[in-house]
């Protein structure tokens, strides 16, 4: 990680611990990052997705072309919704919810 940002200075170190759990704070202090430095846009991936850059790009200019700009907001991928016999049964697994985490009966969607 130092040799990528002493060569390509593209990596933003955040201060929370590297964890699946954390995920969502690492999001946050992204999109904080985004607007303390005014980005036009904050693109994030995991190692384990595929990105249509191609198509991507298509769709930003064509949010351009119909007079949007870098202050309308975009927040974009694909919804899903976890099933109980994912996030009730085994403690051990990482999508286990504890009950006092999330105390309601429907099951919680995600941004993938």
């Amino acid at each position: 990680l130092n040799q990528e940002q002493e060569k390509y200075n593209d990596l933003i170190m955040v201060p929370t611990v590297e964890a699946y759990a954390n995920i969502t704070e690492k999001v946050m202090h992204m999109m904080a990052y985004g607007i303390t430095t005014r980005a036009q846009y904050i693109f994030k991936t995991d190692d384990d997705s595929f990105v249509r850059l191609d198509r991507l790009l298509e769709m930003l200019q064509e949010r351009v072309g119909n007079g949007e700009t870098a202050d309308d907001c975009l927040y974009m991928g694909r919804i899903s919704q976890l099933t109980a016999e994912v996030t009730k049964v085994d403690p051990t697994d990482k999508w286990y919810i504890p009950p006092e985490t999330y105390p309601f009966d429907n099951e919680p969607c995600y941004m993938q």
